[in-house]
């Protein structure tokens, strides 16, 4: 093979490895989603209670079939909340993907 035919099998598995690099999604996570019975003046305070393990974050936005009155066990992809109250409170997260467990 000559150079030319290496450097562009050199890039097209580069750009393979790039490509397949992105398609891959955080695992989910086992969780447990409640409400949170308590009410504050804090505008960046409430929402839902998502217990991960024995970490407990909270999320402002839940999709309504998802809305328990009491606790739903759940699978879940989070990233950290980039928001204005997400930069204050570090326990919100941002749900990506959910699902009944």
């Amino acid at each position: 093979m000559n150079s030319l035919s290496i450097r562009h099998l050199h890039l097209f598995a580069l750009s393979l490895l790039i490509a397949g690099c992105q398609l891959v999604k955080p695992k989910e996570e086992e969780a447990t989603i409640y409400r949170d019975h308590y009410q504050t003046l804090c505008a960046c305070c409430g929402g839902w209670r998502i217990r991960v393990g024995s970490a407990t974050y909270r999320a402002f936005d839940l999709p309504k079939a998802y809305s328990p009155e009491d606790s739903i066990q759940v699978y879940i992809r989070y990233k950290e909340d980039s928001s204005t109250c997400g930069k204050v409170m570090s326990d919100l997260i941002v749900l990506t993907s959910i699902r009944v467990r």
